[in-house]
């Protein structure tokens, strides 16, 4: 499927504050969601951080106290995965490091879950951020969270998705249909909501919203939500 944030000489990530320990994004979309009847069926965010090797290499070390580590590599680059030892049933969360051979920066992912959020999601999402904060001096100045939905029953005619728009105030900006045959993907929105920072220009245009919409195996219809955009497949 050919989606428009591909063309990734054309994004520009625009600079952005820094991260409230509640995550409007996240608590806005799953709240509109519900209201519609959604089922969230699971959710993701993804921090992105970039420091000196030498800020990650102190980062290291304490990280292989509690988290059991995996490396990956090739030509260009080494990726570890952190993946923290403490089980916890609201949050899972994991850190994943790319260390480019020939780059004295190293880029970080910081990866939280869930499959539901309610109060005690919340709060453990705060407290978990909180303290990765102030463990690891993350800045948490660039993320992407995303939302998957599936929605009962079998719907042939399209989704009527006006009154979710108008609760999160989205414009719309762009729509994409899939024109492959035999892919689950039927469409691609793109579009700008003004109750959340987090933005990326795209031809002089502000995109915060992307949705994508797909036919399960059982002809059900899911949504998938990201802000600014979706950063993996689904």
């Amino acid at each position: 499927m050919k989606k428009l944030f591909l063309i990734i000489s054309t994004v520009i990530l625009l600079q952005q504050p820094s991260i409230d320990m509640v995550n409007t994004e996240l608590e806005l979309i799953a709240k509109a969601g519900e209201e519609e009847g959604w089922n969230l069926q699971e959710w993701q965010v993804i921090i992105i951080e970039k420091m000196p090797r030498e800020n990650y290499d102190n980062i290291t070390n304490m990280l292989q106290n509690s988290y059991l580590v995996t490396t990956q590599k090739d030509e260009s680059k080494l990726k570890y995965t952190f993946e923290s030892q403490i089980q916890d049933e609201h949050i899972n969360h994991s850190l994943q490091a790319l260390v480019d051979h020939h780059s004295d920066i190293v880029t970080v992912h910081i990866v939280l879950s869930g499959q539901t959020w309610d109060e005690s999601a919340k709060k453990h999402y705060k407290r978990l951020t909180r303290t990765l904060q102030h463990d690891f001096n993350f800045t948490f100045t660039k993320k992407f969270t995303c939302l998957k939905f599936g929605v009962s029953g079998i719907i042939n005619d399209g989704i009527l998705l006006d009154e979710f728009w108008k609760n999160l105030q989205i414009v719309h900006k762009l729509e994409q249909d899939d024109n492959i045959q035999h892919s689950s993907y039927d469409k691609d929105i793109y579009g700008y909501s003004p109750l959340w920072s987090n933005q990326i220009q795209v031809d002089q245009d502000n995109i915060n919203f992307q949705m994508t919409i797909k036919s399960n195996e059982a002809n059900k219809k899911e949504i998938i939500i990201g802000t600014p955009m979706l950063l993996n497949e689904y």
